[in-house]
């Protein structure tokens, strides 16, 4: 297994803390979500692949429990940091300082 970078692993932090606040902040991300499903758009649009849509909506309709529901954000939410990462380490500028 990789050894993780200080910036990884503060990203990781925040990543497991942040989505809980999202998840459960009210008129958060599952007030949008139950807008979103009232709506019954598409599931291949956009908005309804968007990080934590999938997962909320599941839960909302009981696939899923809430633990499964924030495990599942909070993975595809590193995930989504984790190709960041990757994008940035291959992007800059030679200027630019590296960290890694």
């Amino acid at each position: 297994m990789a050894e993780l970078s200080g910036a990884q692993i503060l990203v990781e932090t925040l990543v497991e803390q942040g989505v809980e606040v999202i998840f459960g902040y009210p008129g958060g991300a599952v007030a949008e979500v139950e807008r979103l499903l009232a709506r019954a758009l598409n599931p291949d649009l956009p908005v309804m692949r968007a990080i934590g849509v999938p997962e909320i909506a599941r839960w909302l309709r009981g696939e899923i429990d809430h633990d499964a529901c924030l495990a599942q954000g909070q993975l595809a939410t590193r995930q989504y940091a984790k190709r960041q990462f990757t994008w940035f380490r291959n992007q800059p500028p030679p200027e630019w300082n590296r960290y890694t």
